[in-house]
C-alpha cells in the first residue's frame, strides 16, 4: 500500500529490511543480549543443540549510521541491511567467550523436545546496499562484541 501511494505520488520511498539488530536500544532482546547475558550471570552461555543455526547481526550504532547517510538521499530502494556474511550461532557464542573480560565456558544442551520449525541458515543478498552505499563500511564484528560488552558490563 505504502508503495502504490508513494509511486502515485513521487515520493521516493526506502524501505531497510534488516537482519537481527543488537547494541545500545537493543531493548534486551536480541539474540547477542542473551548471550552475553548468560555469560554475565551464569558465567557459561547455553546453546541448544550444535548452534548450527547461521545468522548475521548488525551493531545498532552502524544502522544508525546508515539511516543517517539514507536520510539525505531520496531513493526509490528497497535494502537489505546485513553485513552479508552469516556466522552459525556457536561461532557467536565462541567469539563472545573469547572477548568476555572473565573467563567463561559453552555448554551444549539437547534441544528440547517440542522443535520448532526456523530457517536454519539466513544469508542476505546486500549488491543493492553496496552498490547504493559504495563507502559504508560496517564496524568490525569482534569490535562491535566488544562495546557491546562493554557496555552491557557498565549497566
Amino acid at each position: 500500500i505504502l508503495q502504490n501511494i508513494c509511486f502515485q505520488k513521487k515520493i521516493p520511498l526506502l524501505i531497510l529490511r534488516l537482519t537481527g539488530v543488537y547494541g545500545p536500544g537493543d531493548s534486551g532482546k536480541s539474540t547477542i543480549n542473551k548471550l552475553v547475558e548468560s555469560a554475565s550471570k551464569k558465567r557459561k552461555i547455553t546453546l541448544y543443540g550444535a548452534g548450527d543455526d547461521k545468522r548475521d547481526f548488525i551493531y545498532s550504532e552502524s544502522l544508525y549510521d546508515l539511516i543517517k547517510q539514507s536520510l539525505n538521499q531520496r531513493k526509490n530502494l528497497t535494502l537489505n541491511i546485513a553485513k552479508g556474511k552469516s556466522h552459525r550461532i556457536s561461532e557467536w557464542a565462541e567469539m563472545i567467550r573469547d572477548l568476555y573480560p572473565l573467563e567463561i565456558s559453552i555448554e551444549h544442551l539437547k534441544e528440547p523436545g517440542e522443535k520448532v520449525q526456523r530457517n536454519k541458515e539466513m544469508n542476505y543478498n546486500i549488491s543493492l546496499l553496496k552498490e547504493n552505499y559504495p563507502y559504508f563500511k560496517f564496524i568490525d564484528v569482534k569490535k562491535e562484541l566488544s562495546l557491546y560488552i562493554l557496555n552491557f558490563l557498565k549497566h
